[in-house]
């Protein structure tokens, strides 16, 4: 009886003691799981929050962006409207007035202004330069080339010349042999060969045939230097050889002018007011 009361004693000490475990072991078992769903939690909570930094880290980007897309191509946009309204102006072009050209046979006629004494201003007038008034007022080489062609020309029986208005003409005979001409400071020698003789030479000239007052002296020749004098001078040896000239016992003169101003010449005919 008492081994009996010991058993039931020892089965019910058993008994609550294995209920304490199951128990403990329940609330050990509850105690993790609930610190396993607060550490769930966490680590979900950390990573909405890292998602949603994310996200607000890209929205920024996105935000930052576009902006300055919208704003770049706004800029072009500005540009190309800008470029098609632009109209560009050129300057208007003026016209060049057209140049008169004047014949060779005319006389060059000078339009200088003076200024009128009576106070009325300024006056213009045209002048009108003799060939004479030409060599007076031409400087010092100009007047010895002239005067080595006068000479060389005059050296030849029979030559003669005579001074008009616009040149100097040189004839035997009949037949007008040269003329002599200026233009500022050149000398010009017209005579009677055919310039086409002469194109590729070392003598070529200037073709004045379509001039009818110089028709019969076509071919001219510009003496611009010493050189130009040397070849003036070896064509009228080639002309007056053509033609049998022979020279004579001429003896050469120096033909200087002494300078003066335009109101002398105006006074002295040689220079026309019109």
């Amino acid at each position: 009886m008492i081994h009996t009361s010991i058993l039931i004693s020892a089965i019910s000490k058993a008994s609550i003691v294995f209920v304490i475990g199951i128990l403990a072991l329940a609330v050990i078992g509850l105690v993790v799981d609930i610190k396993a769903k607060k550490k769930g939690n966490a680590i979900k909570l950390e990573v909405e929050q890292n998602t949603n930094e994310a996200v607000l880290n890209t929205e920024d980007t996105q935000k930052e962006e576009i902006p300055l897309e919208e704003e770049l191509n706004t800029e072009e946009v500005q540009e190309e409207a800008t470029e098609e309204n632009v109209e560009i102006k050129e300057p208007p072009v003026e016209e060049t007035p057209e140049v008169e050209k004047v014949p060779v046979e005319e006389t060059p006629v000078e339009v200088l202004e003076q200024v009128d004494t009576s106070g009325k201003g300024f006056v213009s007038n045209a002048y009108s330069r003799s060939y004479t008034s030409k060599l007076i007022q031409s400087d010092v080489t100009t007047q010895e080339r002239y005067s080595a062609i006068k000479n060389e020309l005059l050296s030849y029986a029979k030559m003669r010349s005579s001074i008009a208005w616009t040149n100097e003409t040189f004839r035997t005979g009949n037949k007008t042999v040269a003329r002599i001409m200026l233009r500022g400071k050149t000398v010009l020698l017209l005579l009677a060969l055919d310039p086409n003789e002469f194109t590729t030479t070392k003598y070529a000239g200037e073709d004045v045939s379509d001039v009818k007052r110089y028709a019969n002296t076509p071919m001219r020749l510009r003496v611009t230097s010493e050189r130009r004098l040397k070849y003036a001078l070896e064509l009228i040896a080639l002309l007056v050889g053509r033609e049998g000239y022979e020279k004579n016992s001429y003896t050469p003169v120096q033909y200087s002018y002494e300078y003066q101003t335009d109101e002398q010449l105006i006074e002295a005919g040689l220079i026309k007011v019109e």
